[in-house]
């Protein structure tokens, strides 16, 4: 069982004002951000009635947002495993735009922003499907995130139980998050957190 709080957290934010209940966490639902302003993304989704319990910001400070043992809201209509990650999953969400776009040899968010080109990796989405241009997780964003998946893990989340945003939406297809914001797909990601420490 998840204890209430991550040690390895750089702030705790406001803890209950995220939440929509009382939850037993058993599973991870890994998310893209949409944003890069942890601060104005938190205000944001308190706004929208929309949560995260763990954002990890691009220099890979991981903020905490909410107990694990509350439920926020973050998947829409979703299921893994035969269950809801609205009620059943931490939501963890990783600083970045997600999937950009390219006009005049210039990439751009959603919402406008010019991003550098070094920030942004050419994927396949999480499951397979065509190339795209996406605000790629920095490495120590990626380090931060192993790093508290495995401590799920080790917690006793099965790792066959960490699912990415695309992979759990119904009807299939209707998210491309995290899609090829992080280096591994969520398959990959599932294998390395089943290796024992060591392997």
């Amino acid at each position: 069982m998840l204890p209430d709080l991550y040690p390895g957290m750089k702030k705790l934010v406001d803890p209950l004002a995220m939440s929509t209940g009382r939850m037993k966490a058993s599973g991870v639902t890994v998310h893209y951000l949409a944003e890069v302003n942890v601060e104005a993304a938190i205000a944001s989704l308190r706004k929208e009635g929309l949560g995260y319990h763990v954002i990890i910001d691009r220099d890979g400070k991981l903020y905490q947002t909410c107990y694990f043992s509350h439920k926020v809201a973050h998947a829409g209509v979703a299921k893994w495993n035969g269950k809801s990650p609205n009620s059943h999953h931490v939501a963890v969400a990783v600083a970045s735009w997600g999937a950009v776009g390219l006009k005049d040899k210039k990439f751009f968010s959603w919402a406008g922003h010019q991003i550098p080109a070094g920030e942004v990796a050419r994927r396949p989405g999480n499951l397979g499907n065509q190339l795209y241009h996406w605000h790629a997780a920095t490495q120590t964003q990626e380090a931060t995130l192993m790093m508290f998946l495995r401590w799920c893990v080790s917690k006793g989340i099965s790792p066959k139980d960490v699912c990415g945003h695309d992979e759990c939406a119904i009807p299939a297809g209707r998210k491309a998050d995290p899609g090829g914001v992080l280096t591994w797909t969520m398959k990959e990601l599932r294998d390395v957190l089943s290796q024992k420490p060591g392997s």
